[in-house]
């Protein structure tokens, strides 16, 4: 059978286009022109071990394999047991981040190195962005998170939560830089539908409403909706001259 060893993952910085996402198994990769390994034995078909050797010149949004690897339908496996990272997946990318997934085949774990430009990770790099600090009920949790993560901690505001509704000053004072409020606008629109069907049933009619509804001009501004128009006209009259 085969042994789960110890691969190196290796990115290239490339800032030519964002990569788009990357699947490792046979099934989403069935050519060469549209597929996401940049190898040509990659594509000779079938699920089978192939010996990799990466020659180095990476195309933007295409990975490379380095040493014994096995061509599956859903992903790609490691093939061999290894003892110094000499087998490798390489990608050049552009993105601000990378997120690889990667699990062993059996539940023994294993190591990942992963380096980039040549080097490894430095400590800035590697990690989470942000830490999304959920059901916490009071500022000094908030604080706690701050001193002990070292990232920039998100509250999540949402109403009829554990989370008291804590103001920006409040979550600012202990450190909190980014706060989510994932359904305020939403369940306030939800309780004015509501309300308008209601009227509706037992008045029927709207008439009583409108005072609390967005106008068409007002919709119009929020949107810029006559400036768009102006440029659609003025795209239009260019074509046609």
């Amino acid at each position: 059978g085969l042994q789960t060893g110890e691969p190196q993952i290796t990115a290239v910085v490339s800032y030519a286009r964002v990569t788009r996402e990357l699947y490792g198994g046979t099934k989403r990769n069935p050519q060469g022109s549209g597929g996401a390994a940049g190898q040509s034995e990659y594509y000779q078909g079938g699920s089978r071990v192939i010996e990799y050797q990466d020659r180095g010149s990476h195309q933007p949004g295409r990975f490379y394999l380095q040493g014994t690897w096995y061509n599956d339908i859903e992903a790609i496996r490691h093939a061999r047991q290894t003892e110094s990272y000499e087998d490798y997946i390489a990608l050049r990318f552009s993105a601000t981040s990378v997120n690889a997934v990667i699990s062993p085949e059996k539940s023994a774990s294993f190591e990942v190195q992963v380096t980039i430009d040549g080097r490894p990770l430095n400590p800035s790099e590697a990690g989470a962005d942000m830490i999304f600090a959920e059901a916490l009920t009071e500022l000094d949790e908030y604080r706690d998170f701050v001193t002990q993560v070292g990232v920039p901690v998100l509250a999540n505001i949402t109403e009829f939560g554990k989370t008291p509704l804590f103001s920006l000053d409040e979550l600012a004072a202990v450190g909190v830089q980014l706060a989510l409020y994932p359904l305020s606008a939403f369940r306030a629109m939800s309780k004015a539908a509501e309300n308008v069907y209601s009227v509706l049933r037992k008045q029927g009619t709207q008439k009583s409403c409108t005072d609390a509804m967005q106008t068409r001009d007002e919709l119009y501004a929020v949107l810029d909706y006559h400036e768009y128009e102006r440029k659609l006209d003025e795209l239009f009259a260019a074509e046609k001259s």
